[in-house]
């Protein structure tokens, strides 16, 4: 059962990250206004504090960040499957999650917005089960 739950967190986690990466591939301006009641926060969700203070936006590194997005994303997913045993070998869902979940925390900082608090904290416990704690035991997950 607890194998299972891992991998509805990592696949879910895995397509939202992924699907941030369309706003920095769109042509024109992806940004969702922030709600009346987030007014007070300087920027709005899909937007870079890192590439408007650098004056990177629809430029080739706003272009790397959506590759950084949708890599970490794919990194999550594919270590769903590799929990499952599917596709990818069992011995790697690790790794690639830890890939996936520091991709992704990464890039939740350099576009940080408050909606993505979540994120950030599945990112963190990602991080920090597999890599502190090293839970779950390998014998729970089979690799």
């Amino acid at each position: 059962m607890l194998k299972y739950l891992i991998v509805v967190i990592l696949i879910g986690h895995g397509f939202i990250v992924s699907a941030q990466s369309g706003g920095n591939f769109g042509g024109g301006n992806s940004q969702i206004t922030n709600p009346s009641w987030l007014n007070w926060f300087p920027m709005t969700l899909g937007r870079s504090w890192f590439l408007t203070a650098f004056k990177l936006e629809g430029t080739l590194v706003d272009k790397i960040f959506g590759f950084i997005w949708l890599a970490s994303g794919l990194c999550l997913i594919a270590a769903a499957l590799g929990v499952l045993g599917f596709i990818v070998p069992s011995e790697l869902w690790r790794t690639l999650a830890v890939y996936g979940a520091s991709g992704s925390l990464l890039m939740l900082l350099v576009y940080f917005h408050p909606f993505f608090i979540i994120g950030i904290l599945v990112d963190v416990a990602i991080l920090v089960t597999l890599l502190w704690t090293n839970w779950p035991p390998k014998t729970l997950m089979g690799a």
